[in-house]
């Protein structure tokens, strides 16, 4: 009696299927080889997962640096600032707080890096601390603020207060009195309506739902 299913088993004179993600290995080794990064010797006291999660993640690098006093107190204070961020979005301490944790980020990171740097003239140490200053503003802080105030939480200025909208709910649950921020079509800056007396601009404001489908 025939089987119903023969179970799949890796032929030994055919290599195996390469799967969905092998694409991103191959360019992670063309890349490594291009830069030379494959024959990069890290010194004693640091790893490629530990370089990589310094540069990553605000005040692990203390962490995995020690002492573990300075480390937890690191890692609870860039906590306390994120909190803080997200509590006075859209005000001046808000960017104050950022730019505090951004500048703890940065010098945890070469802190990390220390070993590297052991041998190089002080210029070279600046040069350094500079170069990871903006990579870590143009690759982690300028993209995440730029997605969380687009598609997250927006700030609006509104009559002299802060009015953080969120833009992550389906808005299909919106109803007649809610509050919403709405931006106007770019297309309709300028067009005059009624002979003149009213005139649409391109803007985002905040204001309440007067009808929604269906309304009469």
């Amino acid at each position: 009696m025939g089987q119903k299913f023969i179970p799949e088993e890796p032929s030994p004179y055919y290599p195996p299927r390469a799967r969905w993600y092998s694409g991103i290995f191959h360019l992670s080794a063309v890349i490594r080889r291009r830069l030379s990064l494959d024959r990069l010797v890290l010194p004693s006291g640091m790893s490629r997962s530990g370089s990589f999660g310094a540069f990553v993640v605000p005040g692990l690098a203390v962490v995995l640096r020690g002492p573990k006093t300075w480390g937890q107190l690191t890692a609870s204070i860039c906590l306390g600032l994120l909190i803080f961020y997200f509590l006075f979005l859209g005000y001046p301490a808000a960017n104050f707080a950022l730019g505090l944790l951004l500048s703890i980020h940065t010098t945890g990171f070469v802190y990390y890096c220390s070993p590297m740097l052991l041998s190089e003239p002080f210029h070279s140490r600046i040069g350094f601390t500079f170069a990871s200053l903006l990579a870590i503003l143009l690759l982690l802080y300028l993209p995440v603020r730029f997605f969380l105030q687009n598609h997250v939480l927006t700030p609006l200025s509104v009559n002299g207060h802060v009015v953080v909208v969120q833009r992550f709910l389906p808005k299909g649950i919106i109803q007649r009195g809610d509050w919403i921020a709405y931006q106007l079509e770019q297309n309709r800056v300028g067009e005059n309506y009624h002979n003149g007396t009213v005139w649409v601009h391109a803007n985002m404001s905040f204001g309440p739902v007067l009808a929604v489908a269906d309304d009469r």
